[in-house]
Order: C-alpha cells, then structure tokens, then sequence
C-alpha cells in the first residue's frame, strides 16, 4: 500500500504519530488534607498554566509536605500519574523571630517579590 494511504487511515482512526506525545495534564496539590487541581490543558507535552491555586488552610498546619502531582488526565480509565514531588514546608517558611546572616533586599532588583526567606506562616483569627 502507498504510505499516503497509510497515513490517512491512521489519522481517521486516531493514531496519528505527531499525537501520540501529547497529554491531557493538570495538577494536583495536596496539603493538609486538602487537594486541588488546576484546569486541563487538553493534547499538550509542554503545558503552561498561568493559574493560581488556592488551598483554604490555617497555618501552623501540623503537615510538613506539601504533594505536588503532575498527572495525565483519561476520559475512560484512571488518570495517569506524570510525576510527582513533595516540598517541604521547612524549607520554604521563615521560622519565625530574627534570621541572621542575610543580606539586606533590594526592593529595585527584586520587583519586591522575592527576599529569599520564604514565607513565614501567621495563624488566622478564629
């Protein structure tokens, strides 16, 4: 057979080549008990979000990881697991009181976003 005509029957039933890399990705983050997901890029290998995700917690929360899932949304099966990390929250959060030894911030060469202290978890009132 010509593989034109090969090419196109594949195409029709679905099994074009160029689509077999894409996926229907979305996270998912987890903490404290709490999930939720960002919304589904459909047939993307190289999504981008641009989303802001909000979990409704009170700190001090007695987790330490927060999971990070990367996963494949199927309309007809599971959905598959892409990968996943865990940030811990020790790394990332000040520990409250004086820290030392850090240079003072530049509010012009930081866009006054990040001061490389992360951030330091203040409990809601009740």
């Amino acid at each position: 057979m010509d593989d034109a005509v090969i090419d196109s029957v594949k195409q029709i039933f679905g099994f074009d080549s160029n689509r077999k890399n894409l996926v229907d990705p979305f996270v998912e983050v987890s903490f404290a008990g709490k999930t939720i997901c960002s919304k589904i890029i459909e047939k993307n290998a190289n999504p981008q979000w641009n989303q802001s995700l909000v979990l409704p917690i009170r700190f001090p929360s007695m987790c330490e990881k927060m999971r990070i899932r990367l996963t494949d949304w199927d309309r007809l099966t599971h959905n598959d697991v892409i990968g996943t990390t865990n940030l811990c929250m020790s790394k990332i959060s000040a520990p409250g009181g004086e820290i030392e030894d850090v240079a003072p911030v530049n509010p012009e060469t930081t866009n006054g976003f990040d001061d490389g202290l992360g951030y330091l978890p203040t409990p809601l009132p009740s």
